[in-house]
């Protein structure tokens, strides 16, 4: 076998002097000869494997196992084409992915920095001792008010607070979230990690503008990537694809020359493989084996290393519809560097970094220790010789710490165990998938060759000069079977001998065995069960219930299957985490000498704006959290469950519709804990009302009482009164009928005055606690 040689490694611990256009180069054609170099290393699984994933989950079956399946024995002969793909291990991956969909993801960036985090506490501080002096101080707050302002200060530092640079960092990774098709891509990353076993991204900036690319884990090779499940620990990374022309100008159209733009347009025209061999299409394309493409022309090993035609003929830079293979390599290399020991304007001895051109001032004390850090390189290739954008990285992503760490603006995990090659979950499946197309195929084959019980005819016994047609007829027709038993004694050496003696009741026969289709129909089954319990999606989960099953156990049964499959959930999070981590830092090279406002619309429908300053930005060192879980999602799914009870308790369905929309659990419980806080006060509200509304009737019923004791008063000392006049005008000895006359009037008015005003008295008591009545039938409806 003719085995590629192992690729050369340019010297990385050189001068800056010395890394020159060809010395890119040289870096550059390494990464070109690790994509067709053949041995397996690391921790990620074969390309081939890859492939035939994909293949498997696109309903197409690779023809060796097809031929493994249905021909273990190696038998010669053609064998039928009936034998295809079931797909039932997409089902269950289907739901995961649409899972991973309807998942809650809000990352939250925040400042790691040290100085920010000190002037974060000052700021809050200062805030503090302000409500202290202008509030607390203040003769008009009383101790229950002065109390509902520290929690609300309280909220405000936990939930609100956050200075410029996380205001800008959270400001922007909104931005991508809602108007890039980020997410989308994160979707097809995690269809990735479940099919391939790995998921890959790119982010970098193209055209002046930071963009975020999902790559093809069978576009990406690695080379000395250790034990480490992520793709950024490698020292060589190279995405090897082919591009259309247009493509390749619109992303590199800063970096091409006039004779490289004519070149492209050349093959834009003309160019196309000049090789059958040449693979049909970049997806069943596998890596270019030497070895296979000799096997095919019928050469050898020994002609392949007496000429270097073959590499020649087989043109591995254009593809057959005239695309370019762009090779974008990036590699680990090294910069020398300076520790600058110096004495500061208090004389004290200080340390920073400086480049390699720095000279040391030896008259002011300054001492300079070399030594070379870690540092990220690029360069891409087009076609057969463009290469263009070549030299260090501009975003290193520089730890503060350790100055030597640094990243490569690639984001990538592996889906393995400890040191152990990459399985993806179609790899666990895909025996059982193998499996279960080849029980369907012999179950296919066992149906076609049943026929159940058939009746023999003896055609011996037919009578003479009848067709067999007659004889099925009479026999269908009227159930009568006609047979001659003299038939066959007509002629030859059998004449005069019955023809019952050849066979007259043959009876009927079975062909196929129905015993080998349930057979087959119980390993089907039993495989789907298999399939469903290694990717961990349980029949319960896909909401196929039996009516047996009891809603306790349906919920642990969903509850295991979760926990079976979150595991890739959280490697997934993980995964995404790091995109956002790598985006703000690269948005800080991106958008440096930028001070705009961007408008923007939210998940909710609100819309914001994207306040960005490029100068202060850079100054911070940004971290990226999630509350992301399946506690949380079941927790936000519970909450939202409760709607109608809400709305029973006296909620306007705006505060529903707010439940519905908001997606953040912390904005959640915020806004839960605010309608809280408004539902007491507008309780303490009412029963402050109420409170009043009884000191009123109450005041109103004193009222009442004592205007009724005062009209009894007044109506005894008119009753006295009169009764002393009348007594006096009897004794004068006159008649004076007129003026007790005028006395009785007078009475019976102040009588009728006093009645009615105490009928108002008691209409205005009937009312009161009428009033108080339907208020206490309010309250206890409220209850």
């Amino acid at each position: 076998m003719v085995d590629l040689q192992s690729p050369f490694f340019p010297k990385q611990a050189i001068s800056d002097s010395q890394k020159n256009a060809e010395w890119y180069k040289k870096n550059i054609e390494t990464g070109v000869s690790l994509v067709n170099y053949r041995r397996e290393s690391g921790l990620r699984a074969s390309r081939e494997e890859k492939i035939s994933n994909v293949r498997l989950f696109n309903d197409e079956v690779d023809p060796r196992e097809i031929e493994i399946a249905i021909n273990p024995f190696n038998l010669s002969g053609k064998f039928p084409d009936t034998y295809k793909n079931y797909p039932i291990a997409n089902s269950n991956l289907n739901l995961l992915f649409g899972e991973e969909r309807k998942r809650l993801f809000n990352p939250i960036a925040y400042v790691v920095n040290s100085d920010s985090i000190n002037t974060d506490q000052d700021i809050i501080s200062d805030k503090f001792r302000e409500l202290l002096k202008e509030q607390l101080f203040s003769e008009q707050l009383t101790e229950e008010q002065a109390k509902k302002e520290i929690m609300n200060l309280d909220k405000w530092k936990k939930y609100t607070y956050q200075d410029q640079y996380e205001r800008m960092s959270n400001q922007i990774i909104q931005y991508f979230l809602n108007t890039t098709e980020i997410r989308e891509h994160w979707s097809k990353n995690f269809e990735d990690l479940l099919i391939q076993g790995e998921e890959i991204a790119s982010i970098d900036i193209l055209g002046g503008e930071l963009v975020f690319e999902r790559l093809n884990p069978l576009n990406v090779y690695t080379f000395r990537s250790g034990d480490s499940y992520r793709i950024e620990d490698s020292d060589w990374i190279v995405i090897s694809r082919f591009l259309p022309i247009g493509q390749v100008i619109d992303g590199y159209h800063d970096y091409l020359s006039k004779p490289n733009r004519d070149y492209l347009e050349e093959i834009y025209m003309s160019r196309t493989s000049s090789s059958s061999l040449f693979p049909d299409g970049q997806l069943r394309s596998e890596t270019w084996d030497i070895n296979k493409t000799l096997e095919m022309m019928g050469a050898d090993g020994n002609s392949y290393l007496g000429t270097d035609k073959l590499l020649v003929t087989h043109n591995r830079n254009y593809d057959e519809q005239g695309n370019v293979r762009v090779t974008r390599v990036l590699w680990k290399g090294q910069r020398k560097i300076g520790i600058l020991e110096y004495k500061d304007v208090d004389g004290t001895m200080q340390k920073k970094y400086v480049s390699e051109q720095y000279k040391a001032d030896a008259e002011n004390g300054e001492k300079i220790k070399w030594e070379y850090i870690s540092e990220w390189n690029e360069g891409t290739k087009i076609g057969n010789d463009i290469y263009v954008k070549y030299g260090p990285r501009p975003i290193q992503f520089r730890d503060p710490d350790n100055p030597s760490i640094c990243h490569p603006g690639i984001v990538g995990n592996i889906l393995n165990t400890n040191s152990a090659k990459s399985k993806s979950l179609m790899s666990y499946m895909k025996p059982y998938q193998l499996l279960y197309n080849f029980f369907m195929y012999r179950l296919q084959q066992d149906i076609m060759k049943y026929q159940g019980h058939i009746a023999r005819f003896n055609l011996a016994t037919k009578p003479d000069k009848w067709s067999v047609d007659k004889v099925m007829y009479y026999m269908q027709q009227f159930g009568i079977y006609v047979e001659d038993p003299f038939n066959e004694g007509q002629e030859g050496a059998a004449t005069g001998k019955l023809g019952g003696a050849l066979g007259h009741n043959p009876g009927s026969m079975q062909i196929g065995d129905h015993n080998l289709i349930l057979m087959n129909i119980q390993m089907l089954e039993f495989l789907e069960q298999r399939i469903a319990d290694i990717s961990g999606v349980s029949p319960q989960r896909k909401g196929s219930i039996s009516n047996r099953e009891t809603v306790g156990g349906v919920e642990r049964s969903v509850m295991q299957s979760s926990n079976n499959t979150e595991k890739y959930y959280g490697l997934h999070d993980n995964f995404r985490l790091r995109c956002l981590r790598t985006i703000v830092e690269t948005a800080k090279v991106a958008w440096k000498d930028k001070k705009e406002k961007r408008s923007f619309v939210l998940d909710d429908g609100t819309k914001t704006v994207l306040d960005f300053d490029g100068e202060s930005f850079k100054q911070g060192v940004y971290g990226v959290a999630t509350t992301t879980s399946s506690d949380v999602t079941n927790m936000m799914n519970d909450i939202k469950g409760l709607a109608p009870y809400i709305l029973q308790n006296g909620s306007t369905l705006a505060e529903v519709a707010m439940v519905y929309k908001t997606k953040d659990p912390a904005t959640l419980q915020r806004k839960l804990e605010q309608y809280d806080d408004d539902k007491a006060q507008r309780a303490d509200q009412t029963e402050k009302r109420q409170m009043e509304a009884q000191q009123a009737q109450i005041a109103s019923a004193e009222k009442i009482e004592a205007a009724r004791m005062e009209h009894e008063r007044l109506l005894k000392e008119m009753e006295l009164n009169n009764a002393q006049q009348i007594e006096l005008i009897k004794q004068s000895g006159q008649d004076n009928s007129v003026e007790l006359e005028k006395l009785r009037i007078q009475e019976d008015k102040i009588k009728s005055d006093l009645k009615l005003a105490e009928n108002k008295l008691n209409e205005d008591k009937r009312h009161n606690q009428m009033m108080e009545s339907i208020q206490r039938s309010k309250q206890n409806v409220k209850k």
